[in-house]
């Protein structure tokens, strides 16, 4: 399903509906328990029944939760879960604390400290065991093969074996039951091919046969469309069937866009890349109000980070680097310095694993993203957005858009901080890498919007408290 031209699994939707009504319970529990001892519960029950479960799917999804590997892995989704209740806890003790104070200086309200432990406590630990639980049952009860879609890709060739290859993964496996149908004249490249003999022998109509195995939906992935069988595909789409092109399906399963099946015409036909008046002024609102409270709350940190990067080595606290930003514009970045002063003397180069030019500081702020904070000031200054294609360097640039198609395309939207690619793909430091994250920059740019904006700023949550592929 679309949402704000986002894709969004139907069980992964359902499973987070479903968690959601379970937070709400738990909290209704939990405020009914403690009104029979403490009646000053009852006297407040707006900001104890919807902060608490509103926190806990905000932080639950975050993490991905809801995400499609934490609902194939349980182990996972358990650790994740843990966490975001140790999250919800502390940002729920927080708000209420700071709340109850405020109220209690203007006003005659009081809630003890020690009521509001007790509502936490028993709240988290609720929620905790009914989530749990309601996703064991959801998984097992419900049982993931019924919410599985029945695909029928029609072609055996090399995009049916991107297909292929992407839907083995595990996380992919519990969502979708795949058949390949040969078609006359093309290779078998897939080694899951059914035993279906090629569409052109087949003496029942796609149509019948569609309807008599119980796909819900075919795709056309033949790498020639010559030999299509246009007449049945035409019939079998005005009964009804679902027929999805190989590029629309593989967008929105893999949430990113097929870089090897792409041509120009694909930009100028497909849906998406909205922009106008209206977009630019609503993600600079966006941009100019999460930079701000990013900068408010993370003030502290910096000018802590300053003073240990100036104590563990010789050198300027801030780093600047040209980028290359909108429309191939270059520009200024600022990062808090995690490197050596000479980590560059033999020219640019990728950062690598275990680097040894990184400082024992830059070690740190690093893997928890610290030093990216200085691009708030880039932000606000109007050279960046909050969200978007990560900036590089002019010196890599150059030689990506001559290896990478299409690469120069994601300059048409400002570089972010942090962007789909940041929170779907780990660090990159290779042409290969650029290319697959690049997969992920078309994807946001074909369908931004500020929904998945939000989207993103809560799965760097995730990027940040479980850092992989730091470098």
């Amino acid at each position: 399903m679309r949402i704000f031209k986002h894709n969004i699994h139907v069980a992964s939707f359902r499973l987070a509906l479903f968690e959601l009504i379970l937070l709400i319970v738990a909290v209704i529990l939990t405020t009914s328990y403690l009104r029979t001892g403490y009646p000053e519960v009852a006297q407040h029950p707006l900001i104890l029944q919807f902060l608490p479960p509103v926190l806990t799917f905000v932080f639950s999804y975050a993490l991905g939760l809801y995400g499609k590997e934490a609902i194939a892995d349980p182990l996972r989704g358990f650790i994740r879960h843990g966490l975001a209740s140790l999250l919800t806890a502390s940002a729920v003790f927080f708000i209420l604390g700071a709340y109850f104070y405020l109220r209690s200086k203007i006003g005659s309200v009081e809630f003890p400290l020690a009521v509001q432990f007790r509502f936490v406590v028993l709240y988290v630990g609720t929620a905790f065991l009914l989530t749990t639980l309601g996703r064991y049952l959801f998984l097992r009860v419900v049982d993931l093969e019924v919410l599985k879609r029945r695909i029928l890709v029609l072609g055996t060739g090399q995009k049916a074996e991107r297909i292929q290859s992407f839907m083995q993964k595990a996380e992919n496996r519990a969502f979708a039951r795949i058949t390949f149908l040969p078609v006359v004249d093309e290779p078998v490249l897939t080694e899951a091919v059914n035993t279906l003999t090629p569409l052109a022998q087949h003496n029942k109509p796609l149509r019948t046969l569609v309807d008599e195995t119980g796909i819900d939906e075919l795709v056309v992935a033949t790498d020639d469309r010559r030999g299509l069988p246009t007449a049945e595909l035409l019939d079998a789409k005005l009964s009804g069937i679902m027929i999805t092109d190989y590029l629309d399906f593989y967008e929105r399963e893999a949430r990113r866009i097929d870089l090897d099946a792409l041509s120009p015409s694909w930009f100028i036909y497909s849906d998406g890349f909205a922009s106008g008046a209206f977009h630019h002024a609503a993600k600079r609102s966006f941009d100019i109000l999460v930079s701000a409270a990013v900068l408010a709350f993370a003030l502290p940190v910096m000018l802590m980070a300053a003073v240990l990067i100036r104590l563990d080595s010789r050198g300027p606290v801030f780093y600047r680097q040209v980028r290359t930003g909108l429309n191939g514009e270059p520009f200024t970045l600022f990062k808090f310095r995690s490197m050596r002063v000479d980590a560059e003397r033999d020219g640019p180069q990728w950062a690598a694993l275990s680097d040894n030019r990184v400082t024992r500081i830059g070690t740190f702020i690093r893997k928890t993203r610290i030093d990216e904070l200085p691009q708030v000031f880039c932000v606000l200054r109007g050279d960046m957005s909050f969200i978007g294609p990560r900036p590089e360097r002019p010196f890599f640039v150059e030689s990506l858009i001559q290896h990478v198609p299409y690469y120069s395309e994601r300059h048409r939207m400002k570089p972010g901080i942090t962007g789909w690619a940041q929170v779907n793909y780990p660090y990159g430091a290779s042409i290969a890498d650029a290319k697959e994250k690049l997969s992920y920059d078309l994807y946001y740019t074909k369908n931004f919007s500020l929904f998945l904006d939000v989207l993103i700023l809560l799965q760097t949550i995730r990027v940040v408290l479980v850092p992989e592929g730091v470098r």
